[in-house]
């Protein structure tokens, strides 16, 4: 049998059916890669604009604060109890001595009894908080990594437990690697209870950078923990917030290779935004 003329046309309109399906086909995968290029690009005009921000409010808290002390230096003090007097005055209205001297005496000691209550207060503050946070740092110092790179743990705020910054330093031993600070965050968040802690926040020098819920730290630190170390690094980028709560870094789907290799720009980026290296 030999097809007639209704059967050629049949074929011919199913092969002019496959090379459009397949010519959408290879548009759509155009359009996807460009409008992934265009929102790639959006996200770093917005981060490349929250750091000028944030270097511009740095700069102006550092210069209010240098004219803050300068104006401290340049008050004159009270001889006695170094409070903050009038120009051309040396003593305070609570130190100055009346015709009377018992009386003038009377009044200095109690200025330094007042003095030495709060030295003692101030005193037994530290010591509250030293125990508080010891804890921790006996966690942190028990990490494989400790002393690889320098870094300090504590809770936040005064009396709360629930969130916990881990404080990058400056140093670190020579043969220190970009990535160690991620190895000894990971070491440190196994050890931590992370079902009671809500946040942990990642600090450099005592700056607050980014911040992670207990949630989302805790299945990179258990894969971590499981010797899946190379997927705890990749999936730990999508899952930090900046501290106004944005977040940085895209969660990628798609071909493996294709996410592999955005994981792992963005493990390179969230390590120099967070370490400065």
């Amino acid at each position: 049998m030999v097809p007639g003329e209704e059967q050629l046309e049949a074929i011919r309109q199913s092969d002019r059916a496959a090379v459009d399906a397949k010519r959408r086909t290879i548009e759509d995968k155009i359009s996807a890669k460009e409008r992934q290029r265009v929102e790639t690009e959006r996200n770093r005009a917005e981060k490349l604009a929250t750091r000028a921000r944030e270097q511009v409010e740095s700069e102006r808290q550092r210069k209010e604060k240098i004219e803050r002390d300068r104006t401290e230096r340049e008050q004159p003090k009270c001889r006695l109890c170094g409070a903050s007097v009038e120009s051309g005055q040396s003593q305070c209205d609570s130190c100055s001595l009346s015709d009377q001297p018992a009386t003038g005496i009377k009044s200095a000691l109690i200025t330094r009894r007042r003095i030495l209550i709060v030295i003692i207060f101030v005193a037994a503050f530290m010591v509250f908080q030293w125990a508080r946070h010891s804890d921790l740092r006996k966690k942190l110092n028990a990490c494989e990594s400790n002393g690889i790179v320098k870094a300090d743990v504590y809770y936040a705020g005064v009396f709360g437990t629930d969130t916990v910054v881990f404080d990058l330093k400056g140093g670190g031993t020579s043969d220190a690697r970009r990535i160690d600070p991620v190895h000894l965050l990971m070491q440190f968040a196994d050890k931590l209870n992370l079902y009671s802690v809500k946040r942990v926040v990642l600090a450099r020098n005592g700056k607050e950078v980014f911040w992670i819920s207990g949630s989302d730290i805790r299945e990179p630190a258990n894969s971590y923990a499981g010797g899946g170390r190379v997927w705890a690094f990749n999936n730990l980028p999508e899952r930090v917030r900046t501290m106004s709560g944005r977040q940085p870094y895209n969660e990628w789907t798609g071909g493996f290779l294709g996410v592999l290799k955005e994981q792992s720009e963005d493990v390179n980026e969230f390590i120099e935004e967070w370490t400065g290296y």
